[in-house]
């Protein structure tokens, strides 16, 4: 009965972890979907990263669109020089 109980607290605490990711995601979508989309067409290089990663830059900047391309710029200078050494 104990084994019964901790494995539906244990199913109850994931799909609440799940619950709040996808309301996170939609959130993320709602405020800076617009912004992404712009990052997206002045910035081939952000095409191939993961949606999520860039709404959560956009937040990290405000959605300020100038600051995460220059963020996302000198990003992608580092990410190449590395991939050069």
């Amino acid at each position: 009965m104990a084994d019964t109980n901790s494995f539906r607290i244990f199913i109850r605490a994931r799909l609440v972890q799940r619950e709040y990711r996808v309301n996170k995601w939609t959130t993320l979508e709602t405020r800076f979907g617009a912004a992404v989309a712009t990052l997206q067409q002045d910035l081939p290089s952000t095409q191939s990263m993961k949606r999520m990663r860039l709404l959560k830059i956009m937040e990290r900047f405000s959605g300020d669109v100038e600051q995460a391309r220059n963020f996302l710029q000198v990003f992608g200078e580092q990410h190449h020089k590395h991939d050069e050494n």
